[in-house]
């Protein structure tokens, strides 16, 4: 199965870095950096430093794709944070349709792990965002 990207020319690239060098590479090859969350603050601000200017080097308007995976622990059951991070799949079927598959979290956050409604009502907007993004 051949699949077409949906962003063209293609999407964009981004490139995790834990390092000096690799946060270069992707300043270099890539089109965004991503930082895990074994990096502290302070040295994820010095690799996306690196990142900056090696970006400036090979173009001309500054890098729009800078992130860090921060883990997410939700004070009222910390045992929650197994239903997170949010996870999603994008795929184009044979018929060349954008299909979407998300695993809903406020419906099992709150049964499971005893969450106020209240705290859930933004996580239940994340599912019509993410199909209105595929449209």
């Amino acid at each position: 199965m051949a699949l077409r990207p949906y962003q063209q020319p293609h999407p964009p690239l981004w490139i995790a870095a834990h390092s000096h060098g690799a946060a270069a590479r992707a300043g270099q090859l890539g089109d965004g950096l991503i930082i895990g969350p074994q990096v502290s603050h302070q040295d994820a601000q010095a690799l996306v430093q690196t990142f900056r200017q090696t970006w400036q080097q090979g173009h001309s308007a500054p890098p729009s794709r800078v992130g860090a995976w921060r883990p997410i622990l939700i004070g009222a059951n910390p045992h929650a944070a197994v239903e997170l991070p949010l996870r999603m799949v994008i795929w184009e079927d044979n018929e060349g349709h954008t299909r979407l598959d998300y695993r809903d979290v406020s419906q099992t956050l709150g049964p499971l792990y005893g969450i106020d409604a209240e705290v859930l009502a933004p996580l239940q907007r994340v599912v019509g965002l993410l199909q209105a993004a595929v449209q």
